[in-house]
């Protein structure tokens, strides 16, 4: 039952996410993070135990502005992901770049194969979402199977 409450509330976020512009997505996701953070607390003291650890030099009012800056970011993307599939090329064009796009032309057409990694880093979706958009070949995309069956349905679709 709640596989299903999940994904009923998942399909109402993505449609309500769907009638608005990309970047008003954006600054709901941004907004939605920052509460998380500052209202409902998920993982905050993980967090800043971590964060401490990391950067012992840092100021209490500095490893807070990395925890909420990281739940905003990490919220963008999440509304960002909802989103993806209705931006066009020209779109992508704007928030992607591709620096080394021709050596990784040469490297895809070397007929050696490719193997293409990318990390939990900025919107790591929309850049894996964008390389057929910028380099259309075929390509095959090994992820993560999601807990819930409904949603893993609805995002492999």
């Amino acid at each position: 039952m709640q596989n299903h409450i999940e994904f009923f509330f998942f399909r109402i976020l993505y449609l309500f996410v769907r009638l608005i512009s990309f970047r008003n997505v954006q600054r709901i996701g941004s907004g939605f993070g920052a509460f998380v953070f500052s209202v409902i607390g998920l993982r905050k003291k993980l967090i800043f135990d971590n964060l401490r650890k990391a950067f012992p030099e840092k100021s209490e009012e500095e490893i807070t502005k990395i925890a909420i800056g990281s739940f905003r970011n990490l919220f963008t993307a999440y509304f960002e992901i909802l989103y993806l599939d209705k931006l066009t090329a020209d779109q992508i064009r704007q928030y992607i770049s591709f620096p080394e796009i021709e050596k990784f032309k040469a490297y895809l057409h070397s007929g050696k194969g490719l193997i293409i990694l990318t990390g939990h880093y900025a919107n790591w979706e929309l850049c894996a979402f964008s390389i057929p958009v910028l380099v259309p070949e075929k390509y095959t995309i090994v992820v993560q199977k999601q807990r819930n069956p409904f949603i893993n349905d609805f995002i492999s679709s």
